[in-house]
């Protein structure tokens, strides 16, 4: 007879989960995750100082004030290390959205209608794929000026994370 409570299906998910040696890798990596998300959600409360003041000697080492310690301004690289995972989820989590809206109707408007517009949509899409980013960004970078990498590069990573669905 099965258990129905919801108690009894998670122990079952977790006893099913940790038969492998790949359930604890998945388990471990669930929680580097979570601690990371709740760190950069919390960030404000969390962080002993403004990751932008300078608050201390430059370049001192890890000691009981500062865990990571300074960096060459004299700020408190655990701070500034909380604060910056916020800026990194948050485009994560844009880009993925983005990615979404765009790339998941694409893909299946390409699948469901098929024939040239599916072999267009392929062309450009391995054509995208076919340059590596960093190179490209040097050599557009090289002929249109530096000014222009600052918006290509995130642009390019933006395209790359929008075909992924196709």
């Amino acid at each position: 007879m099965e258990n129905k409570f919801f108690s009894h299906k998670i122990g079952s998910f977790f006893k099913e989960l940790f038969k492998t040696g790949t359930g604890w890798i998945t388990f471990v990596g669930a929680m580097i995750l979570i601690f990371y998300t709740l760190m950069a959600i919390f960030a404000p409360q969390l962080s002993p100082y403004n990751p932008i003041q300078r608050v201390g000697k430059a370049l001192s080492a890890p000691n009981s004030q500062f865990v990571f310690g300074t960096d060459n301004l004299g700020r408190d690289i655990f701070s500034r290390i909380m604060y910056g995972a916020r800026i990194a989820l948050s485009i994560a989590f844009i880009s993925v959205g983005f990615a979404s809206v765009f790339g998941i109707p694409l893909g299946l408007l390409s699948g469901y209608i098929g024939g040239p517009l599916d072999r267009i949509l392929t062309l450009i899409m391995d054509a995208i794929y076919s340059f590596p980013g960093l190179i490209l960004a040097i050599a557009i970078a090289a002929v249109l000026g530096q000014e222009w990498l600052i918006l290509h590069y995130p642009l390019q990573s933006f395209i790359h994370l929008l075909t992924l669905e196709l």
